[in-house]
């Protein structure tokens, strides 16, 4: 190293090695410190950080600040995750709960709520009951027959089963209501049908295919279906139409008089017997015993009726107690 360079670097070096050292500077100049005073200097000076040291520690502080900072930050952001997790979670489970339940049968319901299969006729259909395919019978209503055993197809008995089938058809829900007895002889349930709270029973006979009628004691829907069977009466509909050649329910006439003759006898006025299902002209009105019902020339059942009670006339046969026939 050049001469001039080392002296001029001898004063900063003379300083660096007097605060190594603890001595101080005077105003007279720098005196070295004896070890006395420098033992002291050592013994009683407070230890502090040079001024690397203590960048370090601050360095190292405020990384571990950073670093705690960040490990907050990280665990609040794991809270806000879980936290906005559990919400999604309870969210997604209400909208769960908030969808609609598959539909129970109403509870209110008087009756069984069954689905229709099929229509026989005016009065007959198939339904299907507790998963059983079940015929029914419509109660307190007589349509005319279209698909009797032992009847062939009778006046209006098409045109009935059109009107049922016009109420109602395969795949609807309709509502059975029952009276005392449940079967009929030919074990179909007797009931009261009821579409969107109709009783087709009673609009069967509304539309005069209905004539009114009793089955074993059940009567639970008669007066709904003999109203309804009088305003076809009165609006001349269905059986009261006349298309059928006679009325739906005839009215009961006498036999065309004899020759006018002295007044029969008393014992002439009661019944007498025919032979063959056939009457004798004097008396040919027909009285059946077990049905209380007498039967005038002409009448649906008249052919079908024994001859056991003849009567002169039909105000005769009332005379003995009989009613009149409908048809």
């Amino acid at each position: 190293m050049p001469l001039a360079r080392l002296r001029a670097a001898l004063p900063a070096a003379a300083l660096s090695l007097l605060l190594l050292t603890g001595c101080t500077a005077t105003d007279d100049g720098v005196t070295p410190a004896s070890d006395a005073d420098t033992s002291a200097s050592v013994s009683t000076m407070p230890i502090t950080s040079t001024p690397s040291v203590d960048a370090a520690a601050t360095s190292r502080a405020a990384a571990s600040s950073l670093a705690a900072s960040s490990s907050a930050a990280q665990s609040s952001r794991a809270a806000a995750s879980s936290s906005s997790g559990a919400a999604e979670s309870r969210a997604a489970e209400g909208s769960r709960s908030a969808e609609p339940a598959a539909p129970a049968a109403p509870a209110d319901v008087e009756g069984d709520v069954v689905t229709v299969e099929s229509i026989s006729d005016g009065d007959t259909l198939r339904v299907t009951l507790g998963e059983v395919s079940t015929r029914v019978r419509l109660l307190n209503i007589d349509t005319p027959e279209t698909h009797h055993p032992s009847k062939p197809v009778e006046c209006m008995g098409p045109e009935a089963t059109a009107a049922l089938k016009s109420m109602i058809s395969p795949g609807d829900t309709v509502v059975l209501r029952y009276d005392r007895r449940l079967y009929d002889r030919y074990d179909r349930l007797l009931a009261g049908v009821y579409a969107d709270g109709v009783l087709l029973n009673a609009e069967m006979a509304r539309l005069g295919y209905g004539e009114p009628a009793v089955f074993d004691g059940n009567d639970r829907f008669l007066p709904e279906v003999e109203a309804a069977w009088e305003q076809a009466r009165a609006n001349g509909v269905g059986r009261f139409s006349g298309e059928c050649g006679t009325a739906a329910e005839p009215i009961p006439e006498a036999a065309p008089a004899p020759a006018p003759e002295a007044a029969p006898a008393a014992g002439d006025a009661g019944p007498v017997s025919g032979a063959d299902s056939v009457c004798p002209d004097s008396h040919p009105v027909k009285a059946n015993d077990n049905s209380g019902i007498y039967h005038m020339p002409g009448q649906q059942h008249y052919g079908k009726t024994n001859a056991r009670h003849c009567y002169a006339s039909a105000s005769a046969a009332q005379a003995g107690g009989y009613r009149a026939a409908r048809r």
